[in-house]
């Protein structure tokens, strides 16, 4: 998968190629100014000299800060669907392998999903963090328009999760309910499980909070019906068994298209780039 601009349509498919091709660029610099320092750190101005490149140039590309914030969101929200398609592919291999019954498969997806959002943060703390660096920063850092771009690709991963929500309650799995509100109620949650290993970690809190957020999510699942012995085999096995494992990284969205250049042959038909 190649990670795609939203104003890719403004300009002729020649033009949005290069464009897009050089945006990619600055925005991997961007990614690695951002997980060196974080957002607070990141500006044009640095962006520039890491590149070796004037101002001026950034600018043709991203008028702002906040613009190259807004693409780093959409890129690892990006990467977050992409990782859920893995899952997904992963335990749906896993059940025609075990021929699980419709029932537990419904189960294993929202599982899948859930610990999918949890093992990203816990692999890549810093990459995560460009997503949910502002969630709980009471000031407006961004613009409405950018916090809609951004959340336009969030909504797509929200939407798959109420989806299989959706799902298991036609199954039976869990009792009826707004499978929407459903979707939040787990996304926000996991949010604080995952944001409270950090502080465990350092020492600051009760005990060891390692499966926090698996106990939340299983929890929230046995409010909503689900048997509480299929849940936990189920949540055990796609544990063990890795299934929701990234192994992906965020960059892969941004290197393919170089890949793609670097390896396609020119025809008779095709004229050289640059002459």
């Amino acid at each position: 998968m190649i990670y795609i601009f939203p104003d890719s349509g403004e300009f002729s498919p020649t033009v949005a190629q290069n464009r897009a091709r050089k945006m990619r660029e600055i925005l991997s610099v961007a990614l690695d100014l951002a997980v060196e320092g974080g957002l607070d750190n990141l500006t044009l101005h640095g962006l520039a000299e890491r590149m070796g490149r004037s101002v001026a140039a950034v600018y043709r590309y991203y008028p702002s800060k906040e613009a190259v914030v807004r693409e780093l969101q959409r890129l690892v929200a990006t990467h977050i669907g992409v990782l859920n398609a893995d899952t997904a592919d992963r335990i749906d291999g896993w059940a025609r392998e075990k021929a699980l019954s419709e029932q537990d498969l419904a189960l294993a997806r929202i599982i899948g999903a859930a610990q999918t959002y949890e093992l990203f943060a816990v692999a890549s703390p810093a990459e995560f963090g460009l997503v949910t660096h502002y969630l709980g920063n009471p000031a407006n850092v961004l613009s409405e328009q950018d916090v809609r771009m951004v959340f336009d690709v969030t909504r797509g991963s929200l939407q798959r999760l109420a989806d299989l929500i959706a799902d298991a309650e036609a199954k039976g799995v869990l009792d009826k309910g707004d499978a929407r509100e459903r979707a939040l109620m787990i996304w926000g949650a996991l949010q604080g499980a995952i944001q409270l290993l950090k502080v465990t970690r350092r020492g600051a809190a009760w005990g060891e909070a390692g499966g926090l957020p698996d106990a939340t999510v299983r929890t929230l699942l046995l409010g909503w019906g689900a048997d509480g012995a299929r849940l936990g085999m189920i949540a055990g096995k796609v544990r063990t068994m890795q299934l929701a494992a990234p192994q992906r990284q965020v960059r892969d969205l941004l290197n393919t298209m170089t890949t793609k250049r670097r390896n396609r042959r020119p025809t008779k038909q095709m004229h050289p780039e640059g002459g």
